[in-house]
């Protein structure tokens, strides 16, 4: 039982974290606006949700850097996690890896598109997409990997 904790390995949460680059935010704007249709999207929100395979963190495994070099990218490339890697950029109109440059309190995120090497912390799905875009893996230092449940949330009561 994992008695309401929501990660099964709570050292894993720091290196998670890294993988951080922001939050969800709302911006509302009072008073009244012309031209304006309101739109729930709170409730596509649940909707959503219930048809996506989400992490199941009760299967969640680390690996270090010998794992990862036995396993290589592809063992893990269709499951869900967070990888600390290497990366080589290379030259593209837009950068697809955001990367934080100064320290942890003060920090500027920038997206290289020119080429060069950068090392951070990033999901898999941003991972896969940067492959897709031309970047390419040079060294895989740390992950925490999950399998995907596809079993997420109840059905919805309307």
């Amino acid at each position: 039982m994992n008695k309401g904790k929501i990660h099964k390995y709570e050292e894993n949460i720091p290196f998670l974290r890294q993988a951080n680059k922001g939050a969800r935010s709302q911006v509302f704007k009072p008073g009244r606006c012309r031209y304006a249709y309101k739109i729930d999207l709170n409730s596509a929100y649940w909707k959503e949700m219930q048809e996506m395979p989400f992490p199941d963190l009760l299967k969640e495994r680390r690996l270090n850097t010998t794992e990862l070099k036995m396993l290589g990218y592809e063992a893990i490339k269709d499951k869900e996690g967070i990888v600390e890697i290497t990366i080589r950029v290379p030259q593209i109109r837009l950068g697809v890896l955001a990367t934080r440059i100064g320290n942890e309190k003060e920090y500027t995120l920038e997206f290289p598109n020119k080429p060069c090497t950068i090392r951070g912390t990033w999901s898999i799905i941003e991972i896969n997409y940067a492959l897709e875009k031309g970047y390419q893996i040079l060294e895989m230092h740390d992950a925490v990997i999950y399998e995907k449940n596809l079993k997420t949330s109840p059905p919805m009561v309307s």
